[in-house]
């Protein structure tokens, strides 16, 4: 028993390393004194973004030790996974903002029957999820877990873990990114009869799904004369206004969400619309867009919706005044005419 103790407390005694991480420093290290190890999943969420409803597993298996037989004077063995919850997980939903990002687990070792003191090394992962916008960690932990006879019993004591291929002593945390995308309604009026004034109505509806049941996103309306209205558009039916050169933009909209643009009413126009699924490759790939649903992906949408009316010239009108025209004209000659002679 004197000699596991010394052992272990040498654990702590490295760490000082000649004195350049103080004693009162030793219970924040990153060596765990007790059963539990906590694994903490952080979601790099920007702020109001819509946080999708995802779930991250993580596994932890035991590894052989192939590549190290003995540490600090103990026999290395392959973790053992009888009485341990070898799967946990941290899941998010659409209420989560930046202030919930990171999240916490913990495996407890207290169930494991370790039949003699050694260390018992683990290796802790991320598994690898297919939700859209989310970019998975791949991030993996070596554990040990010292189990040291304490009164004729043998139970894990400390637990020290560190990233594979990296020997430096580390708390488990797997970070995820979280990407969005963008989305631009523009409104142009055209036609020698079309109304640069008028305010044309808008539908967008974001379709509920099962990444996205509730919550709603951040847009902005660029309007004339620089002005900028502020719009939150929820999951469901929403509507908006344009006139002539004014620009719907959602900076932050969700990857795998379902949008559909529709412009209610103006029958009275022409309505023709397109929409470039890549605005940002530099190259203008316009193609009809019917206004129906589309799916968000990693490249910005951008849709504009073209408004035309034109009006011709009556002929009825045209040639009830043709004669007064003409007459007008031969008038207008005949004093040209006259003035002309009398300077002469």
């Amino acid at each position: 028993m004197k000699k596991y103790s010394f052992l272990v407390s040498g654990l702590a005694l490295m760490m000082l390393a000649t004195g350049t991480v103080k004693a009162e420093e030793i219970s924040n290290s990153n060596v765990v004194n007790g059963t539990s190890l906590n694994v903490t999943k952080s979601l790099d969420v920007a702020d109001k973004v819509l946080v999708p409803n995802t779930t991250f597993t993580f596994t932890i298996t035991g590894v052989s030790n192939e590549k190290e037989t003995t540490k600090d004077g103990l026999t290395v063995y392959e973790g053992l996974t009888a009485g341990l919850e070898t799967s946990k997980t941290v899941s998010y939903t659409n209420t989560d903002t930046t202030d919930s990002k990171e999240k916490t687990v913990a495996f407890d070792f207290s169930g494991v029957n370790y039949p003699k003191p050694g260390v018992y090394r683990y290796l802790v992962t991320e598994t690898p999820g297919n939700t859209p916008g989310v970019t998975y960690s791949t991030k993996k932990y070596v554990v040990d877990v010292y189990a040291l006879d304490e009164a004729g019993t043998i139970k894990p004591k400390y637990i020290v873990s560190h990233q594979e291929n990296n020997s430096a002593k580390e708390p488990i945390k797997f970070d995820n990114a979280l990407k969005t995308t963008a989305l631009t309604v523009t409104k142009k009026v055209t036609g020698n009869a079309g109304d640069k004034n008028k305010e044309f109505e808008f539908k967008l509806t974001l379709t509920a799904n099962e990444l996205y049941k509730s919550g709603s996103i951040e847009a902005k309306i660029n309007k004339k004369g620089d002005l900028v209205d502020s719009k939150q558009f929820s999951i469901g039916e929403n509507t908006f206004k344009l006139k002539d050169g004014e620009r719907l933009d959602i900076a932050k909209l969700p990857i795998g969400i379902t949008y559909k643009v529709e412009e209610i009413g103006s029958e009275d126009y022409q309505k023709t619309a397109t929409i470039d699924k890549d605005k940002n490759d530099g190259v203008d790939k316009q193609e009809a867009y019917a206004f129906a649903e589309q799916t968000s992906d990693a490249t910005s949408d951008a849709i504009v919706v073209t408004n035309n009316k034109n009006i011709n010239t009556p002929t009825g009108v045209a040639m009830a005044i043709a004669p007064y025209a003409v007459m007008t004209l031969v008038g207008i000659g005949g004093v040209l005419y006259f003035i002309k002679n009398k300077k002469a």
